[in-house]
Formats: C-alpha cells, sequence, structure tokens
C-alpha cells in the first residue's frame, strides 16, 4: 500500500514540475517584460497559497484536497493549449490560468504532507524517492524539447493530467480523513482558513524553521539557475548538461536508501560537501578559458545535484520529526513557498542574463555563491533547532 501511495506521489510532483514549467514556456514567445510578470504573478501567487491550501488538508481530507490542486491544474493547463492555439487571446487567459494554478494547483505541498502521513521506518528515502518526480519531470522536460512538437507536447501534458487526476480519484486513500471528521465539525471553511493563517504566521516567528527554509530557498537557487538555463532558456540547443544533473540527483537518492543508520545533520553536512566541493575544479579553469566545456559542467553538476539530493529529502525528514502532524501541511507549505521564491528569483537572474547577454561564467558564479552563503542560516538554524535532531 505504500510503496504505491508513493508512486502516486512520485507521478503527482514530476506532473507538477512539468505543469509549472510547461505554463511558464506558453509565454516564451512574449517579450521580456510580459514573460517578467507573467512569471512574477504565477509564482506569487504560488507562495501565498501553498501554506494556506496544505494547511487547509490539515484539518479537511488531504485526498479531497490533492485531487482539487489536480483538477485545478488540469483545468489551467487546458487553457493554457487554448491559448497556444489562439491568434490574439483575450488577456482573461493568462489571469484565468495564473489564478486557477497559483491560487489552487498547489500539488506538490500537499504531495509532501500525505508521504509524512504514510511515514515508514526510513522516512527520508521515502521523501527522497517522491523528489525524484523533480528529477523525473526536468528529464522529460529536456526529451520534449528534442523530440516532441508543440502540438504532441500539449497534448501529452493534458492527458497526463487527465490520469493523474483520475488515478488520485479511484487509487488514493487519504489515512487521516477519519480522525480529522471531528476536527473539523461544525466549523466553517473561512474559520478555519483563518486559523491556519494565524498559525503560519507563528511559525514563522519559529527561528530554526525560518532559518532552514532560508538555507533551502537558497540550495534551489544554485540548482534552479543552471538547470531552467538550459531546460527554459535554451530550449532550441540540446545540451547534456540537465541530463547529467537529474541524473546525479537520481543516483543521489539510491544512494540515500543505504544510509538510514547516518544521522539527518550528518546526512546534511554531505549534501554540502558535495554541492559546494563539487564546483570548484570550474572557478579553478576560469583564468584559462573563454568558455567552460560542457562536459566539465556536467560532470561538476552532477556532484553538486547529487549533494542537493541528500539535503532536501532530509530537510523534509526534519520537519516530520519536529512537528506534530496536524501541522505537516502547513509546514510543507512553507517549503513550497520557499522553492516558489526560489524558482523565482532564478527565473528573474536569467530573465536579466538573456536581456543584458550576461556570459554562463556569471551564472555559474551565482550558483556556487548561492549554495555558499546558505551556509550563514544553516549555521543558525542549529544553533536554534531543537535537542533532538542536532
Amino acid at each position: 500500500m505504500k510503496v504505491r501511495y508513493l508512486i502516486f506521489l512520485l507521478l503527482f510532483v514530476l506532473a507538477d514540475v512539468i505543469g509549472t514549467n510547461y505554463i511558464l514556456k506558453c509565454f516564451n514567445n512574449q517579450s521580456t517584460l510580459y514573460q517578467f510578470w507573467i512569471s512574477i504573478s504565477l509564482l506569487s501567487l504560488q507562495i501565498l497559497a501553498s501554506p494556506i491550501q496544505t494547511g487547509f488538508s490539515d484539518f479537511y481530507c488531504r485526498k479531497k484536497t490533492l485531487l482539487m490542486a489536480l483538477c485545478c491544474s488540469l483545468i489551467s493547463i487546458i487553457l493554457v493549449y487554448f491559448y497556444s492555439q489562439t491568434k490574439s487571446p483575450s488577456i482573461l487567459f493568462p489571469i484565468s490560468i495564473i489564478g486557477i494554478k497559483g491560487c489552487l494547483g498547489n500539488i506538490i505541498p500537499l504531495s509532501w504532507a500525505t508521504i509524512a502521513d504514510i511515514q515508514e521506518r526510513n522516512p527520508r528515502f521515502s521523501f527522497g524517492l517522491a523528489t525524484a518526480g523533480y528529477a523525473g519531470g526536468y528529464l522529460l522536460l529536456v526529451a520534449s524539447n528534442r523530440f516532441l512538437l508543440n502540438q504532441q507536447f500539449h497534448l501529452s501534458v493534458i492527458s497526463m493530467f487527465v490520469i493523474l487526476t483520475f488515478l488520485c480519484a479511484v487509487g488514493l486513500k487519504d489515512t487521516r480523513d477519519g480522525t480529522n471528521i471531528e476536527k473539523r465539525k461544525g466549523k466553517p471553511f473561512f474559520s478555519l482558513v483563518q486559523n491556519d493563517n494565524r498559525l503560519i504566521i507563528d511559525d514563522l516567528k519559529t527561528k530554526y524553521l525560518r532559518k532552514i527554509l532560508f538555507a533551502f530557498l537558497l540550495w534551489e537557487i544554485s540548482l534552479y539557475t543552471i538547470l531552467l538555463l538550459y531546460i527554459d532558456f535554451s530550449a532550441s540547443k540540446f545540451s547534456v548538461l540537465p541530463v547529467g544533473m537529474m541524473v546525479g540527483y537520481l543516483f543521489g537518492i539510491f544512494v540515500l536508501k543505504f544510509c538510514n543508520k547516518i544521522s539527518d545533520i550528518k546526512m546534511i553536512k554531505l549534501g554540502y560537501y558535495f554541492s559546494i566541493l563539487s564546483l570548484i575544479p570550474i572557478f579553478i579553469t576560469f583564468p584559462f578559458v573563454k568558455e567552460i566545456d560542457n562536459y566539465l559542467l556536467t560532470f561538476c553538476y552532477f556532484f553538486h545535484s547529487m549533494g542537493n539530493a541528500f539535503l532536501c529529502p532530509t530537510l523534509f525528514t526534519i520537519i516530520s520529526r519536529v512537528s506534530p502532524s496536524h501541522n505537516w501541511g502547513r509546514k510543507y507549505g512553507l517549503v513550497e513557498s520557499s522553492d516558489s521564491i526560489a524558482f523565482l528569483c532564478a527565473f528573474i537572474i536569467l530573465l536579466i542574463q538573456q536581456a543584458l547577454n550576461f556570459s554562463i561564467n556569471l551564472i555559474i558564479a551565482v550558483s556556487f555563491l548561492s549554495m555558499l552563503l546558505s551556509l550563514l542560516p544553516y549555521w543558525e538554524f542549529l544553533k536554534a533547532a531543537p535537542k533532538k535532531i542536532r
């Protein structure tokens, strides 16, 4: 049962990665300023709505909330298809797409909370297996750039969401729904949402959570700046680099399977070693070449992504261990908000790079510096963290 659920949740994560990139790529033929406002609007709504929607699932039904997120994502993707087929589309198209997906289509944090509900003896690997959906999603995006025509890609994404929405409806059972019926009985919808908003503010006042979320944000900026450069901003050029990164991430998840006896703090330390030291060879070659060799980049970012595969699932495990179960959805919503901020920051950095024609060397430097700077909030997290995870 748990293995089946993990496979479902992995596929949900994979679909959401593809869906978000699919929506943003739909506007690639617009001006840089237009793309900027689209990305700002969508990701800002996700930043605000993720903890609210997932927090609501703590007191309501996880399955029904996840099903609603899948349905809303499907609706937004169908609207993207019609937008792409219309010669002079109405402004209502992007407004509806962004509003529906940003406010109600937050699939990934709901998946994290569902994984926490079905924790096993090795939850870190379970989270790692589900985060492999990120790697799978980006690998499919790379393959679609190379092998699929636009029309084929549109229909493939729509079909994928239709199938997964059906699977969620018939194949996923909510392990928490029965225990939550009494909690929500007699409480109006808006009362639950208002209470959830107050709790989100209280969470952000917790120093150790605030610091680890900031460290996570910097980890993701480091990864996204390179990944999006080769997937969303160089769609016409095939590169082995994003493939190498995602294979490195998947290999890191495989290694996690055999690291269940290593503490979470030591696992994060290993993640930092790989993520930071892996990029040193690039900087050694900087003074001697005009352009960094693509195979060297692939080699270095393979291990950089492997380190990230140690970091992220361990963070999710820490949150599940230090938080009561009725807080999991809200906490993973905050994690997803941090991830959306990172995606947005990387997207803006790359829009600026594209507009000003900066060298890729600058993007690599931003990636390395972001990972290095994340050590500062992480050290603060260690000082403030509960004793049971130090």
